[in-house]
């Protein structure tokens, strides 16, 4: 009996010795497995932080894109609003401009005429200036025949009454 608990011993030695390499060896591989493991999970997860940092960096431009175009869009419209009221005001003052050049034109063609006449008038102004003179002077030369006669006549009658 001694050799069979020997033997049983021995057997049990090395089933013990055979467990414990396999479960060294498989706590080796599951070490090593879990060790790529983790390394791949941190890296996998480091990728993926890297990711979802580039996702937040575009949904912020994304968003500023969108708020840019958003203010692009109200600016159109303001702008579209002031091109309307000044074209509309630049069709008015196109019209009032229209209409101060065709007065502007009737007030010279007025102004003309009036210059016409201004010269005519003056014309005839000196005309009668000149005959104003000329009556001038013969009245003067009448006046003085008058008086010629006047005391011609005085000096006829004051010598002879009888024929005055």
């Amino acid at each position: 009996m001694s050799f069979i608990k020997k033997d049983i011993n021995l057997g049990l030695l090395i089933i013990v010795l055979i467990l414990a390499i396999s479960f060294a060896s498989l706590g080796i591989y599951y070490n090593q497995n879990y060790t790529t493991l983790s390394k791949e999970y941190t890296s996998r997860l480091d990728s993926l932080t890297q990711v979802t940092d580039e996702l937040f960096f575009y949904k912020n431009r994304l968003n500023r894109t969108a708020t840019d175009l958003q203010v692009k869009k109200e600016d159109e419209t303001e702008l579209e609003k002031r091109y309307t009221s000044m074209k509309a005001e630049n069709e008015q003052l196109t019209a009032a401009k229209a209409a101060l050049e065709a007065d502007l034109s009737s007030t010279k063609k007025g102004l003309l005429d009036t210059t016409n006449q201004l010269r005519a008038a003056q014309v005839e102004v000196l005309s009668q200036k000149s005959q104003i003179a000329d009556l001038q002077t013969d009245r003067e030369l009448w006046k003085a025949k008058s008086n010629s006669y006047k005391n011609k006549y005085e000096a006829v009658c004051a010598g002879d009454t009888g024929v005055c």
